[in-house]
């Protein structure tokens, strides 16, 4: 019974986060008719350390499971539900003289737990067990100059603690797939509310076509930084895409999410690697809350520096009619050690994402 009214909690939770995201409040101007016609584009991001078990080592552990879902609108469409003051102020703010902009919406959940899920005792030596449920509005915009050059800018607000629901979606899933049931859900970060501000830039280099073939290259560098009370890091590094054609937004992560197509998708396929740097200044889910004590004691801190390799596949599909497309990403990451504890570094750990995109 007291895991259905967690559940039922968590549920009305994701309901009243979900409605904030929408809109609740409409300005007094309707969007323009381009802009109604045109169906939300749709994202779905689901990260797992399960995807690169097989391959690169054992799951469920550290960064687990994520998963989170955008709805973006056209390009240049503001959503009808900002009030009009909020709408003329992120007009000014945006230049929406000079750039194209995308808005978006969304709803997600991380999960992280330490290494050894079958004992329900306090593990010091490792990081905390947690979850975050959470809503957020996306801004992206590109220079109309300029297609090489994106910035990204996302806020989310939501709750950490029992009410986030990650206990119960690990112990569901857990269940259906026949894994170790997890036993220390007692031991995760207390419930909290909690926000986060995150910004990226992206520049590309013009794109060169390798002579005899029908294959292109280009690279990009990207920097940004990320501020709140659950993770406080700022981030850059470098990504290189070889493919048939290579679109104007490259597919985003949870964490560093792209939401935006600013040109309509064609049949495209290419393949990614990227190499990202974050110098870190606090991460809750291993340094304690800052507004709360810790569920126990911890020996364990963050590192500064935390190196990620990413590698992987995208492929694109032209709309027909008033379709707009559909995109398919497949990324395996291999990120460095997160903390210390007196026993050393933990080790490097794999996980991978799976994003499909449609109506873009």
């Amino acid at each position: 019974m007291k895991q259905v009214q967690t559940i039922f909690r968590s549920a009305v939770v994701a309901a009243a986060l979900l409605l904030g995201a929408s809109g609740a409040q409409a300005g007094d101007e309707s969007p323009p008719l381009e802009c109604k016609e045109k169906e939300n584009g749709q994202h779905v991001l689901w990260e797992n350390d399960v995807l690169t078990s097989k391959l690169l080592g054992k799951s469920d552990k550290w960064y687990t499971d994520g998963i989170k879902w955008a709805s973006s609108y056209k390009p240049n469409c503001t959503p009808g539900w900002l009030p009009d003051k909020l709408q003329s102020t992120l007009a000014d703010l945006m230049q929406e003289d000079r750039y194209d902009i995308v808005y978006g919406v969304t709803v997600g959940q991380l999960m992280f737990t330490p290494k050894n899920l079958a004992t329900a005792l306090p593990q010091p030596m490792d990081r905390f067990w947690g979850g975050w449920l959470y809503t957020g509005m996306q801004v992206q915009r590109q220079p109309r100059d300029d297609s090489n050059e994106l910035e990204t800018l996302e806020v989310d607000y939501g709750v950490t603690g029992a009410l986030s629901g990650a206990e119960q979606v690990q112990r569901v899933i857990h269940r259906l797939s026949n894994s170790t049931p997890p036993q220390g859900w007692n031991n995760q970060i207390k419930t909290e509310p909690s926000i986060q501000l995150t910004y990226s830039r992206t520049f590309h280099t013009p794109q060169r076509r390798i002579p005899g073939t029908a294959l292109s290259s280009d690279f990009a560098w990207h920097y940004g930084a990320v501020a709140g009370t659950l993770f406080d890091y700022v981030n850059g590094g470098v990504t290189a895409r070889l493919g048939t054609k290579l679109t104007d937004v490259t597919p985003g992560t949870i964490e560093n999410p792209a939401i935006g197509q600013f040109s309509k998708l064609s049949n495209a396929a290419y393949l990614m690697a990227r190499l990202d740097m974050k110098a870190v200044a606090h991460n809750t889910f291993i340094d304690g809350s800052l507004l709360r004590e810790a569920p126990h004691d911890s020996q364990v801190t963050s590192k500064q520096i935390v190196p990620q390799l990413s590698f992987g596949v995208v492929l694109e599909w032209a709309g027909k009619g008033n379709d707009e497309g559909k995109r398919l990403s497949i990324l395996l990451h291999r990120r460095g050690s997160e903390f210390r504890s007196p026993a050393g570094p933990a080790p490097i750990f794999n996980f991978g994402t799976i994003a499909w995109e449609w109506d873009m």
